[in-house]
């Protein structure tokens, strides 16, 4: 589990949700900028 700041432990559901997929999306982002697609694709491929 990942933990979470003390500003977020509140009982307001619809903000850390928000938070956690705003922050998924920036990773996600992030990956896509540093992989090498032709590379992982090959490697999906062949297991």
């Amino acid at each position: 589990m990942m933990p979470f700041e003390k500003a977020l432990l509140t009982e307001d559901v619809p903000t850390t949700r928000s938070y956690l997929r705003l922050t998924l999306t920036n990773i996600r982002d992030e990956l896509v900028k540093r992989m090498d697609a032709a590379e992982m694709a090959e490697r999906l491929r062949t297991g």
